[in-house]
């Protein structure tokens, strides 16, 4: 007599693919972004590349100064532009459609009560158009502490 209880067909085990590397990148359609930056006072930032510059450079976008008992300033350079503040982060789209202006962007103290608004900008390299927003989060006599994103031209 032959044994007709049906046996389980075993199942293979799944291998985890080792071909497969996920790495964090920018959000799709960023071109550059950074969280918590800190630009020291007097010193120039590039908000395409996402590098301290030098202010002289005409790729400098930002500078951060700070006057004692009033607050600090991110002063536009080289045909950058800000806008007024919003309470929320903003859309590419948001940031093409908004009004922007070539005047510092004034920071009163305490800090607390002129950061965590977001400030869409635009910058110019050759033909190519950039815009993004920047976030101030803190700031003092030493420098600013920022979150920024850039989106693809």
């Amino acid at each position: 007599p032959q044994n007709t209880t049906p046996q389980p067909t075993p199942q293979p085990t799944a291998q985890p693919n080792q071909g497969i590397q996920v790495t964090a990148g920018p959000p799709p359609g960023t071109h550059a972004f950074g969280y918590g930056e800190t630009l020291l006072v007097n010193q120039c930032f590039d908000l395409v590349t996402g590098v301290v510059a030098t202010c002289s450079d005409a790729a400098a976008d930002i500078k951060f100064t700070f006057a004692p008992g009033q607050g600090g300033y991110i002063l536009p350079l080289h045909e950058s532009e800000h806008s007024a503040g919003m309470g929320s982060q903003p859309s590419k789209a948001t940031c093409e459609a908004s009004s922007t202006f070539p005047l510092p962007l004034e920071m009163l103290l305490p800090s607390e009560t002129s950061t965590g608004d977001y400030y869409c900008f635009v910058t110019q390299r050759g033909l190519m158009v950039y815009y993004g927003w920047i976030r101030p989060t803190a700031f003092d006599a030493s420098g600013l502490t920022f979150d920024w994103k850039t989106f693809q031209p």
